[in-house]
């Protein structure tokens, strides 16, 4: 995953940068946590498919997860301008690279959460034009008695 290509890097530009640091840490940990709950809901909906809170669940875990990869896309980017600053020595450069495809693997990963929420609510207003098909076809079918 991500987070091991950065670890053991010093940051320091002419300055404090526990605040960069941080917030990128903390972004990735907001991602893991949206995506282990996503897991739970995910295994959870395999066993009742139909249960509407757990539905109403994953698309807010979803909605979730493309805010926090955005956030963490944002701090990487945020870490890199201050990389850019610090100048060119060897660590510096190393991770300007390390967070250089940080950054590609968090717009991917953006692309997907997004595409895999157009695919479930896709499914979900399905599922709903089905629900009223068959309403209309079980009206139509007891009146004609």
């Amino acid at each position: 995953m991500a987070s091991g290509r950065i670890r053991g890097i010093t940051i320091e530009l002419s300055g404090d940068t526990k605040g960069l640091v941080k917030s990128l840490n903390n972004a990735k940990k907001s991602v893991k946590d949206v995506q282990s709950a996503l897991k739970d809901v995910d295994k959870l909906l395999e066993l009742d498919p139909k249960n509407v809170e757990l539905v109403t669940q994953k698309q807010k875990l979803l909605k979730e997860q493309t805010q926090a990869l955005k956030e963490k896309l944002e701090a990487a980017k945020t870490a890199m301008e201050g990389f850019k600053d610090a100048g060119d020595d060897e660590n510096s450069i190393k991770a300007q690279e390390a967070l250089t495809r940080e950054i590609a693997e968090t717009e991917a990963q953006i692309k997907e959460a997004e595409q895999a929420e157009r695919d479930f609510n896709a499914e979900i207003n399905k599922a709903e034009t089905a629900e009223k098909d068959a309403e209309k076809a079980g009206e139509s079918w007891t009146g004609s008695f």
